[in-house]
């Protein structure tokens, strides 16, 4: 598995970051939070600590996944494994995207 590396700056503080995941895949997951940090900041209007909003944040991806789990609990064993194998191929086809964009890149 590869190891990827994601420089954080966000709420004031910057640090970098190591992880046993692709480079891509870290920045997506670090996008996909500064939207919430940015959703959570626009709807209090700049009135919380750096710390507070990070935390809201928090708390919704959370739930955000907590909805999803329990919507793939209530799906039928023969949906579930549609579903898994649907997961299975996106990750087979993103991987094949990396490969072959480093190829290209390269």
């Amino acid at each position: 598995m590869d190891s990827g590396k994601l420089d954080i700056q966000l709420l004031g503080t910057s640090f970098s970051i190591q992880a046993n995941e692709s480079a891509d895949y870290l920045q997506s997951v670090y996008s996909y939070y500064v939207e919430r940090v940015h959703q959570v900041e626009k709807s209090v209007g700049g009135t919380l600590e750096p710390l507070k909003v990070a935390i809201i944040a928090g708390v919704l991806l959370a739930d955000e996944l907590k909805k999803e789990r329990s919507q793939l609990q209530q799906l039928s064993p023969s949906e579930q494994n549609d579903y898994q194998a649907l997961a299975i191929t996106k990750k087979l086809i993103d991987n094949l995207d990396m490969v072959l964009d480093d190829e290209n890149l390269g």
